[in-house]
């Protein structure tokens, strides 16, 4: 039961961008950076963090190395499970404005298309709109493929406003 939740599309998508995340951490604090605390007046207060040193500095290439290892398994995984048809390859080149995209067996109107996730308008009702990560869609109709449908026959299939 434990490998079927760990091997779960999504939930191995959401490992893959934790590490990505975490790999930019840790090359981060290896190669040094800045950023700004705040801005006065037009002039920008900066701190600046120095590249790491002696044994933190290996500490971080050997964790950079083993997660490297880790993403590069999982991301192997995760094409599997696309080629497979267990997983979608959903992205902002293959859905557009107008589409409607499937998420926890309810049909949704795309308002907007995102790099990282699409805009849908409120899933429990309400004025706002919420955003739905591609991985975690389980069906897409292109807008042209839905209005051939319904101008050939009645569909079935719910469709929340």
């Amino acid at each position: 039961m434990t490998t079927a939740a760990r091997y779960s599309p999504v939930t191995v998508k959401n490992r893959i961008d934790k590490m990505h995340a975490e790999q930019r951490a840790d090359q981060r604090e290896l190669d040094g950076h800045e950023r700004t605390l705040f801005v006065v007046r037009g002039v920008k207060q900066i701190e600046k963090f120095p590249p790491a040193e002696g044994t933190y500095r290996q500490s971080l290439i050997t964790r950079i190395a083993e997660r490297a290892d880790q993403i590069t398994y999982w991301e192997g995984i995760r094409a599997q499970q696309i080629a497979s048809g267990q997983a979608n390859n959903f992205g902002p080149d293959t859905i557009a404005k107008g589409d409607l995209v499937r998420c926890s067996g309810v049909w949704y109107p795309v308002v907007r298309v995102n790099n990282k996730s699409v805009t849908v308008p409120a899933r429990i009702g309400g004025d706002w709109t919420d955003t739905i990560p591609y991985h975690k869609l389980a069906g897409h109709r292109q807008a042209k493929e839905i209005e051939t449908s319904s101008a050939s026959s009645s569909s079935t299939m719910e469709v929340r406003p």
